[in-house]
């Protein structure tokens, strides 16, 4: 019996969160930056081609061909059979996978390709039962959270030899981005999308505050002021609309804010937890300080209106943090103009969360030339269908400045923040203690105590780094 048919849920969570990554809509990991690159022969450039109309009814332009493009794998009159499997977060995220399979098999009329919509709670799970079924995917969605236990559990394929082979180039992608798919230099999957926190904000509710529209020059201190400003109470005390809301708790608001104060999350031993440094407690004391004043949307009524981006989406909020992923619901949703912004700088520098989420290879493919050559489709000509659906930057390179999602019609209409965010974009150390049970049961009371008056901020955040080295030791 093999890794992969030993591996057990808990097994495998337990290596999920040692890695501390994931897309940012949960939480993020790092590793270290491969060599770029992806082995010899010359790259051969994709046909280009016009994107879609958008749904405005206008045309997007071309996509460039990106040096990344390898030599096809297979003929493409070759019969082929192919599984592919996706994190349906959305429904959207399987519409846009046939879509982008419709188009590989107009070049590629004898490829039969399934795709799969695998449900988000039980994705893992349903990975390690189809190891042990024998029916793992030959292509399936991977995160950066992921990247390290599935290589331990033998779920995916180095992908390197199989982008030498073909003169693929993984150069061309973000380092930054395609570090988070790097494990002792072996690549586990080709990331699709750049996410880097920016600020999203409703620019009528600015409007009727009289409150100017954020800028790049924005501090914490700006931010703060705005919230204050564009928070309205009824007569009798009752919040009405937020300033803002946050996921607080998760580490792509906190992490980047203690940093961006100069302070550290760990000692240099790494053995205990030091965010609770004067500077930490800055970092944290502005979510305190909004969630405390009522400024900020507290996390019971983010409960009760389902979730914490759900104020912004109706209109209750007038700022939230989140990655280019959350553009394609705010457009579904709000019905007020919007755009958006860097993320403030702090006293010390601007920070800003990221991770990525991208597409791996099955170990157990019985034809990894197949999958190899979809998935050069795909992160080429393919990325189109992603792009124009407003969910993704892709973390290459020469799609930085593509017209197929820099010219989708506003809002955003900033859409260049998207870009500019990655300069300042940071990981956390990757330690355990990130999403764990005691540390973020030790978080959310910290807050709830702040908020109530029953703790100090550096009471509660020395409560949340004690828990957090506790983790770090166990």
């Amino acid at each position: 019996m093999d890794a992969a048919t030993r591996l057990t849920r808990r097994h495998f969570l337990a290596g999920a969160a040692a890695t501390v990554g994931a897309t940012l809509l949960a939480a993020c990991g790092g590793a270290a930056t491969p060599a770029a690159g992806g082995g010899g022969g010359a790259s051969s450039a994709y046909p280009s081609t016009s994107a879609a109309p958008s749904a405005a009814g206008a045309s997007t332009g071309a996509t460039p061909a990106t040096s990344g493009a390898g030599a096809p794998a297979i003929a493409n009159n070759a019969k082929i059979t192919l599984n592919i499997a996706v994190n349906a977060g959305s429904p959207a995220e399987t519409t846009l996978m046939q879509k982008a399979v419709n188009l590989y098999k107009e070049s590629h009329p004898n490829a039969e390709i399934n795709v799969l919509g695998y449900d988000p709670t039980t994705y893992d799970q349903k990975l390690i039962t189809d190891v042990s079924g024998g029916t793992l995917p030959d292509i399936f969605s991977v995160s950066d959270v992921f990247n390290k236990p599935f290589f331990k559990a033998g779920l995916i394929a180095d992908l390197k030899p199989l982008a030498a082979k073909t003169g693929f180039n993984l150069g061309d992608f973000d380092p930054q981005f395609l570090s988070l798919a790097d494990d002792g230099g072996k690549i586990g999957f080709l990331p699709r999308a750049a996410d880097v926190v920016v600020m999203y904000y409703n620019k009528r509710m600015f409007d009727e505050s009289k409150v100017a529209y954020p800028t790049t020059d924005w501090t914490m201190q700006d931010f703060m002021s705005a919230a204050e400003k564009l928070t309205k109470k009824a007569p009798d005390g009752t919040v009405t609309q937020y300033g803002a809301t946050n996921n607080y708790t998760t580490w792509s608001i906190w992490v980047p804010m203690v940093v961006a104060e100069g302070g550290k999350i760990l000692s240099d031993d790494g053995k205990s937890a030091v965010f609770d440094s004067p500077e930490g407690i800055r970092g944290w004391n502005y979510t305190f300080t909004g969630v405390k004043n009522g400024w900020f949307a507290p996390p019971s009524v983010q409960t009760t209106m389902g979730g914490a981006n759900v104020p912004f989406f109706n209109s209750k909020a007038a700022m939230v943090f989140s990655v280019r992923a959350l553009t394609p619901n705010v457009r579904a949703q709000l019905k007020d103009d919007w755009d958006v912004q860097l993320v403030p700088k702090g006293t010390a520098a601007r920070k800003s969360g990221m991770g990525t989420t991208g597409y791996g290879v099955s170990a157990k493919t019985k034809d990894p030339a197949a999958a190899w050559d979809f998935m050069q489709f795909l992160f080429t000509k393919g990325l189109d269908v992603f792009m124009q659906s407003y969910l993704v930057v892709p973390p290459i390179k020469s799609f930085y400045d593509s017209p197929a999602w820099r010219n989708l019609p506003p809002p955003p209409a900033n859409n260049a923040i998207f870009v500019s965010a990655t300069q300042t974009a940071m990981l956390p150390p990757p330690l355990p203690f990130y999403s764990t049970g005691p540390f973020k049961k030790a978080v959310t009371d910290g807050l709830d105590a702040v908020t109530l008056g029953k703790m100090t901020p550096e009471e509660a955040v020395k409560q949340m780094a004690a828990q957090a080295t506790v983790s770090l030791q166990s």
